[in-house]
């Protein structure tokens, strides 16, 4: 039995016809239901005859409730909140939308049911451009039938931050289990926020079916590593008696170029030539998806690690330069892509065995290593002897766990307790780094040099580097599992360490309401 099983997301919306900030909540319930939830949790107390909550719209109620209920499925894709401003202009009050998909399909229905990308205004959830549809693959070509595709991943909503604040959106990219990744450009027009042109989709303009739905177009479609051996893999092309397409459940992450200001900037709204380059990061695989199980014999899916480049400042309908077939292509081999599987990454494992013997384990990750969560890029600036240098650092960092090999030794008894122990296998950090210098543009191959090392870890040269693969710490003994960590610094106040993750769990026993209060309801004396 579900009720809300998925992520809830929350951010501030400006409601133009009240005038006044929201505090808005937005959630879909996962397998528990085919519906979202929009609520304004400004303030979660009783004050006089307000209500805790106040629920701004549903799929159910909603004006366009009809066409929620012709394409969503179990809603598990979690909405992004994103921005659009009038000139890109800080001091004026943005519109909020929300991008979301469609889900998976539940049973028999329309054809459009789980194969749709949303973007709806965030206060009433009407439509606000074409709902895109994104049409089954060939049939055979993926490790799902295609009736079990669904739009289920989030959407990365990217931006180059205009305004200088608001983070408007520019392009969406969401990637399917298929092996297809798609761009969405949800750049609003320049002096109407309600607007969009989408100038540059991928594959050029997509066509309309008359039903409100634009048919989207893959910007790649990228075939799965796969070999039954633990540690090999071979990339082919898609077929039906070939290779089938990767398998992508988790979010790309993606950062624009130019995000960092010299010292000395006018503040000036970035030109429009220095626009349309994005740094794409994408994982294959999940831990959580039985039908590409590496622990299952005669499985042949290997995750993979890819991070490539999107320049579609020339051409709107183009963008990524990635070799024929996508191919494994480590670092310092192509200027704008890289893609290796896992058993290509050698990893270290320390281990303490219940008798307190260590046993420092070094090989190539196996076919069951998966990812646990998307990919993260983070960016920085650099300073040479008190000196901001014109240079942006690109931090790039995946989530892989691996299984233990559930090999029968002895250590793995705990003779204290008289027990077996046991081996959860354990979690790695699997990092790159990127440096782009004052040329601007995004190059895997750049000759330029940082003018010392600083120590962490990458050496002086801005090319992609080679990868940097750190067992994740947090127990004793090595024996982890699946964990995750959170980012070394808190985002919003670097001095303090970030918040854990996690927590404690509970079970309910019982409920009743109570009053809760903000600080701005707290009675005064």
């Amino acid at each position: 039995m579900f009720g809300v099983a998925a992520t809830v997301n929350a951010g501030w919306v400006f409601d133009h016809e009240a005038e006044r900030w929201r505090h808005l909540a937005i959630f879909g319930f996962g397998p528990g239901g085919e519906e979202l939830m929009a609520v304004d949790v400004s303030h979660m107390g009783k004050l006089q005859d307000d209500d805790p909550l106040e629920v701004l719209w549903t799929t159910q109620t909603a004006n366009n409730a009809a066409e929620y209920d012709a394409s969503l499925g179990q809603t598990w894709s979690r909405p992004a909140l994103t921005y659009a401003t009038y000139n890109n202009l800080m001091a004026i009050e943005p519109r909020a939308y929300l991008v979301f998909g469609s889900g998976y399909a539940v049973g028999e229905g329309d054809e459009h049911r789980g194969h749709v990308l949303w973007m709806v205004d965030a206060l009433t959830g009407e439509t606000v451009t074409d709902k895109t549809y994104m049409a089954p693959p060939q049939h055979d070509t993926s490790y799902d039938p295609n009736e079990a595709l669904a739009a289920v991943g989030d959407v990365a909503v990217g931006s180059h931050c205009l305004s200088r604040y608001w983070g408007e959106m520019q392009e969406a990219y969401f990637a399917d289990p298929s092996g297809r990744l798609y761009r969405w450009d949800l750049a609003a027009q320049s002096d109407d926020p309600s607007a969009f042109p989408h100038v540059a989709d991928s594959g050029g303009t997509w066509v309309k079916d008359g039903q409100g739905y634009a048919t989207a177009e893959p910007a790649l479609r990228l075939p799965a590593c796969q070999g039954t051996g633990d540690y090999s893999c071979a990339v082919g092309p898609i077929t039906p008696n070939g290779n089938k397409g990767d398998v992508f459940t988790f979010s790309p992450a993606i950062v624009a170029n130019n995000r960092i200001d010299d010292i000395d900037d006018p503040g000036e709204i970035l030109p429009a030539g220095d626009r349309d380059q994005f740094l794409i990061a994408l994982v294959s695989g999940s831990p959580n998806d039985d039908v590409i199980d590496g622990g299952v014999a005669g499985n042949d899916f290997h995750s993979s690690i890819y991070l490539m480049v999107d320049d579609h400042r020339d051409n709107p309908d183009s963008g990524f330069d990635v070799p024929n077939g996508a191919p494994i292509t480590a670092p310092g081999v192509h200027a704008a892509f890289m893609r290796l599987p896992l058993n290509q990454l050698t990893r270290t494992r320390t281990i303490v065995f219940p008798n307190d013997t260590v046993e420092d384990q070094t090989r190539p990750f196996s076919k069951t290593a998966r990812p646990i969560r998307p990919p993260m890029i983070r960016v920085t600036g650099v300073a040479h002897e008190g000196e901001q240098l014109d240079a942006e650092v690109y931090y790039v960092t995946y989530t892989i766990y691996e299984p233990s090999d559930s090999i029968c030794d002895s250590r793995w008894y705990d003779e204290d307790s008289k027990e077996w122990v046991l081996d959860q296998g354990a979690t790695y950090e699997v990092s790159f780094r990127l440096v782009v210098d004052s040329s601007g543009d995004f190059d895997f191959l750049s000759d330029y040099d940082l003018p010392e090392d600083f120590g962490d870890g990458f050496g002086t040269s801005a090319a992609l580097s080679a990868a940097v693969v750190r067992q994740v710490e947090g127990c004793d003994d090595g024996n982890c599992g699946a964990v995750i960590n959170p980012p070394q610094t808190s985002p919003c106040d670097p001095n303090v360490n970030a918040p854990p993750l996690g927590g404690m769990t509970s079970i309910q026993t019982g409920f009743g309401e109570i009053d809760g209060f903000s600080p701005l309801e707290i009675p005064l004396p």
